[in-house]
């Protein structure tokens, strides 16, 4: 079987359900911006009000998220103010290339379980501009929010 090509602005993660430890992500997967294909890994957090949130990091080859920068990370929060079933139940934003991308998760499920299916884009007043990202300089369904 061929393996699935992944859209452009667009990914996928999956519960890890063979944690190796307690500091392992909580959910993996992959997203492409700009061509460009990235594993990406979410750790659950609590923050200091109490409210839940994935922090993520990206990584492509040898290139991944630096302590004290911004550049392959970001965060997803469950959605407050979902209007309709078609609306993302998690928002959030990503860093790559130095562009802020807004990313937005759609849980959803599979012959496997549950998974969140990704999609990134441009902040609103960025949109007119084609994305250019390049890659940066050298558990089972209660478990998911």
């Amino acid at each position: 079987m061929a393996a699935q090509v992944q859209k452009d602005m667009s990914g996928i993660l999956f519960p890890e359900r063979n944690k190796k430890n307690e500091k392992g992500p909580d959910v993996t997967g992959r997203g492409t911006i700009g061509g460009v294909e990235y594993r990406v890994a979410g750790w659950k957090r609590e923050g200091s009000g109490g409210g839940k949130f994935y922090s993520l990091s990206l990584e492509h080859g040898d290139q991944k998220s630096a302590k004290g920068s911004d550049e392959l990370t970001g965060v997803l929060f469950p959605e407050k103010d979902k209007r309709n079933d078609k609306a993302p139940d998690l928002t959030g934003k990503v860093t790559v290339g130095g562009t802020v991308y807004r990313i937005a998760a759609w849980k959803k499920s599979g012959q496997n379980g549950a998974f969140y299916s990704l999609a990134f884009e441009l902040p609103r007043d960025a949109a007119d501009s084609k994305p250019t990202a390049k890659p940066a300089p050298t558990p089972d369904d209660d478990d998911m929010f």
